[in-house]
């Protein structure tokens, strides 16, 4: 079974959304990298926890009704109309027996609805939705749900003797054990309730061990598959307990850290799950199936969170997988058909509600800054605050006409180690800037004096040249008359 699309009216945070899945069965599917893959992101508060309990809810509500599950807090507040929950579901013949009665065979699409009326805060489903007759008793291992909290660990047995693992007893929903919930209730407790335990292996691999070794091998090869390449598990034990190979050492599950285990435990668990209600002539990457995983990357080293989806991916593509995560490097590996997006929803009614949003901007391959600055994460700069303030202090002071700044700024974007404090820049300031504007125009007049001056002097020079002239040719006429003058006395003598 597969989820095909949601519908939420009033549910949490989420005053009114509808959301698309993509499945192995989706024409949408064709061509993708990971076809069985959902990552909802957004912010903190956003919903994307609320959209898998939406699909929990719709789709077990008849199971969770029955056991007058709490769900007070689950109407919007600040709506005015009841919580109405609709999921699409995707049936195949191998989802649980058939329903002759109902007149169920084959691949079908189903309609579960749910709702929680605003006066009493309790779930009911929805008579005469289409679907519900299908139903298969709540013992069938098929119609396969999984969900995992964000707080998901194994109980605090594993790694014990056998002993004490036989006599697991899981927390439930409202603190019961494991015998007061159904199988479908186990599977999804860890998303409903933060005190829910997962299934440590030393409780249910010693069993498939030894009537099923064929199943022990798949489990073994499964796990290998889904974890970091630096941690294996062959299924050696000391003692009772198992063993897993970490850096090249030997370590029983609880020496590990908590980002291992908390990553082993619902990998261990869904594959615990599986091996109940896969039939025994099915291999159990073959059985379809939900798993909704909250905060998947929640501890793990950017290096595993860049692989875990393509590992889940191969190792299970029968199964479709709906998860939430903040991380940049899940989304890189990504498509658009892949990725939703909870954001505020400021068009409803009252504040506080969220909508779910398709972006259509390619992230696919993107290094993490260019998703995080991309329309799915919205961020204006990947760099730290203070760094931003500085280049921005920088720019002013480039811009004002330091000499320094300029320099810097260049130097910073490079190598942010070259940072210097502001302090020890010059800082060009306004009088700096009338200063300089007043001199300008001291130096134009200055030059203007200067070019009044050489004019001035070139006039003086021709004149200078003019008088010379005058006198040299008056002196000239003077000589001559003197001439003409001793010539006459000579011829009267």
């Amino acid at each position: 079974m597969y989820v095909t699309d949601l519908s939420m009216r009033e549910f949490r945070c989420i005053a009114s959304a509808d959301v698309e899945f993509l499945h192995p069965d989706s024409p949408r599917a064709e061509r993708l990298e990971m076809p069985n893959v959902n990552l909802l992101t957004g912010l903190n508060g956003g919903g994307k926890s609320t959209v898998l309990k939406a699909i929990v809810a719709a789709a077990l509500g008849t199971n969770l009704q029955d056991r007058q599950f709490d769900v007070s807090g689950w109407v919007r507040r600040d709506g005015k109309d009841d919580c109405r929950l609709r999921v699409g579901i995707l049936r195949h013949p191998s989802d649980g027996k058939e329903d002759k009665e109902a007149g169920l065979g084959g691949v079908q699409r189903l309609s579960f609805e749910a709702r929680i009326p605003r006066k009493n805060e309790i779930l009911e489903v929805v008579e005469g939705a289409r679907g519900k007759k299908s139903i298969i008793g709540d013992d069938d291992p098929g119609f396969f749900i999984a969900a995992y909290g964000p707080t998901r660990q194994a109980s605090l047995i594993a790694g014990r003797t056998a002993e004490r693992a036989g006599e697991y007893m899981r927390v439930g929903l409202g603190g019961t054990t494991a015998a007061d919930e159904s199988m479908r209730v186990q599977r999804v407790a860890s998303l409903l309730s933060e005190r829910a335990l997962l299934k440590p292996l030393e409780s249910w691999l010693p069993e498939c061990r030894s009537k099923s070794p064929r199943r022990f091998d798949e489990v073994l090869k499964l796990l290998g598959r889904t974890m970091p390449p630096v941690t294996q598990f062959d299924g050696d034990k000391e003692g009772d307990a198992y063993l897993f190979v970490h850096d090249g050492v030997k370590v029983p599950y609880g020496a590990l850290s908590e980002g291992l285990r908390s990553h082993i435990s619902w990998i261990a668990d869904l594959l615990y799950h599986l091996t109940r209600a896969a039939p025994s002539d099915t291999p159990l990457d073959e059985v379809p199936g939900i798993v909704l995983v909250d905060e998947i990357d929640q501890r793990l080293h950017p290096r595993w969170q860049l692989d875990i989806l393509s590992w889940l991916s191969a190792a299970l593509p029968a199964l479709q997988f709906i998860v939430t995560s903040h991380s940049p490097l899940l989304a890189g590996g990504l498509r658009p058909a892949n990725i939703a997006v909870l954001e505020p929803d400021h068009d409803s009614d009252g504040p506080g509600a969220s909508r779910v949003r398709t972006v259509i901007d390619d992230v696919f391959g993107r290094s993490a800054d260019g998703v995080l600055t991309s329309s799915y994460f919205d961020l204006a700069s990947t760099r730290a605050d203070p760094f931003r303030k500085h280049l921005r202090e920088l720019v002013r002071m480039t811009r004002s006409g330091s000499k320094d700044a300029p320099m810097q700024l260049m130097k910073v974007l490079g190598n942010p180690q070259e940072m210097k404090p502001i302090e020890e820049l010059d800082k060009p300031e306004k009088k700096r800037k009338r200063k300089s504007a007043g001199g300008k125009r001291k130096a134009k007049e200055k030059d203007k004096k200067k070019s009044r001056k050489k004019t001035k002097k070139k006039t003086s020079k021709k004149a200078k040249k003019k008088a010379k002239k005058k006198t040299r040719k008056k002196g000239k006429k003077k000589t001559k008359g003197r001439r003409k003058a001793k010539g006459r006395g000579r011829s009267g003598r």
